[in-house]
């Protein structure tokens, strides 16, 4: 996987369930700069044995890619491919190390952190100790974000708005809650 290959995004498949990101408030910056100077960072695509390129990493890279080619510029985009049948936990997994290890990637919001374990907890059968160990995380801030995903849909609101200290959204919240 360590070649960089030139890949056509319009080649690209993009997988289901596979990226924890829902927020996407910030694409419209990043489309332009790729407009501008095209894509920096490669893609993490991974090929199927059918011979499709499914991405992996890099969905926001690739929507400004499309967008770019969209409005006329001729582009394709740097890609890594890897070529084994890793399971989609592996690229989860992957991205979630980057939330916390890399400085320069967007920060998950807390929503979809504890979206992304409740993936590996139901769909691929990992243990809270499993997911805290290959993270480097402590199992107790595994257990309160699966904790958070089961609460009310008013406090994975809170969680989604993401601009202030969570506790003191979620006073403001019952506070508001309360007086109506």
């Amino acid at each position: 996987m360590n070649k960089i290959h030139q890949v056509n995004p319009e080649d690209i498949q993009i997988g289901k369930d596979w990226n924890p990101r829902f927020d996407f408030s910030k694409q419209r910056q990043l489309n332009l700069d790729v407009l501008k100077n095209g894509v920096k960072t490669p893609v993490i695509l991974q090929k199927t044995g059918k011979g499709y390129l499914v991405l992996r990493d890099g969905e926001r890279r690739l929507i400004a890619a499309l967008e770019a080619q969209r409005k006329g510029k001729d582009m394709m985009i740097p890609a890594y491919i890897e070529y084994s049948n890793l399971r989609p936990s592996y690229f989860l997994l992957s991205l979630l190390r980057s939330n916390f290890e890399d400085r320069d990637v967007k920060k998950l919001l807390p929503i979809e952190e504890a979206s992304s374990y409740t993936k590996l907890v139901k769909y691929y059968k990992y243990s809270i100790n499993r997911i805290a160990e290959e993270l480097n995380q402590k199992p107790k801030h595994i257990r309160k974000m699966l904790t958070m995903m089961k609460g009310c849909k008013e406090v994975q609101k809170v969680l989604e708005e993401n601009e202030k200290p969570i506790r003191l959204r979620l006073k403001k919240r019952i506070k508001r809650l309360r007086l109506s």
